[in-house]
Formats: structure tokens, C-alpha cells, sequence
């Protein structure tokens, strides 16, 4: 476990008499410690018609630093930037390593065996790779005299969301 203020100084957040700050396009950003396993960003806009602020608790200590980035680019997440920093596109690339975003990709790596049971009786030359954005890639080497019967099928087939976890 790594301190997610120590995380955030790496990244070119400064020190300051209260914690730490960094500003994004003259907005200024401050993390604070409570002291007490938290650790609060906060941030106030103005953009000249409307007075709008953040305040976000996040866990002082993390897995890593793209846990820390990911975090933060969570609270962020409605905001637009012009300029922004590699920190926090970093993070905006690490949402799958938020607790919340683990417990659903746990839950659908307990219902691969069975979508891949479903496949091998299609074929049995497959690859599964996890990709970095958190999907989950299945490249099928389907036999020749198979490609005509999945290309027909593939024209009518209409599957939703829901039922595709239900495989």
C-alpha cells in the first residue's frame, strides 16, 4: 500500500501549508488529510455566471499510484479540461482499478468458465486477453466449414447487454 498523498506528489501536486494543491486551467485543486484514513480533494470553479465546488474523500492509502490518479479523475469525471495533465488521463485509464469497477469485473470472471464452455462448442481455439481499458477481448479461430453457418448467424443475431451476462 502506498499514501495516496505521496501518490499525488509524484504526479506535480505541491506542498502547501495545508496539504497539497495543483491547478488545472487557473483552477486551483487541494488534498488535504484528515487524519483519520482519509484523504479530501477539493476544488472550488468559478466560471464568471456560476460558483460551483467538489469535495471528494478518497482513502489515504492505495495500491498504487494509478489507483491514487484513478480516484481523482473519478471525482473530476464531469469536469472538462483544456489542458489536461498526464496524471490525470493516467487515471481516467486506470477506472477498472477502482474497488467498485473491480467487484463488477470479479463478477464477470466468475461467469467466463461458463460463457467459454458456451464456445468451446463452437471451437476449441480460442484467446481471452483483458484489455487495459478493463473489457475483456475473445478472439475465436472458428473452422472453416463453420464460417458460413456464423456469418448467416451473425446477420440476425440481436443480443442485449443483459442477456449476454445470462449466457
Amino acid at each position: 500500500m502506498i499514501d495516496t498523498m505521496d501518490a499525488l506528489l509524484r504526479a506535480g501536486f505541491e506542498r502547501y501549508d495545508l496539504g497539497l494543491r495543483t491547478w488545472i486551467d487557473d483552477t486551483e485543486f487541494s488534498v488535504t488529510s484528515d487524519g483519520i484514513g482519509r484523504v479530501h480533494l477539493m476544488v472550488v470553479m468559478n466560471n464568471g455566471r456560476t460558483l460551483s465546488d467538489i469535495e471528494y474523500a478518497m482513502p489515504s492509502l492505495v495500491d498504487s499510484d494509478d489507483v491514487a490518479f484513478a480516484l481523482v479523475a473519478y471525482a473530476l469525471r464531469r469536469l472538462n479540461f483544456t489542458n489536461v495533465p498526464v496524471w490525470l488521463e493516467r487515471g481516467k485509464k486506470a477506472q477498472h482499478l477502482l474497488p467498485w469497477n473491480k467487484a463488477a469485473l470479479a463478477k464477470i470472471d466468475e461467469e467466463k468458465p461458463r460463457q467459454l464452455r458456451l464456445l468451446g462448442a463452437c471451437t476449441t481455439d480460442y484467446s481471452v486477453k483483458q484489455l487495459s481499458n478493463g473489457s475483456t477481448s475473445i478472439i475465436l479461430h472458428v473452422p472453416e466449414r463453420f464460417v458460413r453457418l456464423w456469418l448467416d448467424r451473425l446477420d440476425s443475431l440481436e443480443i442485449d447487454r443483459e442477456a449476454f451476462y445470462k449466457l
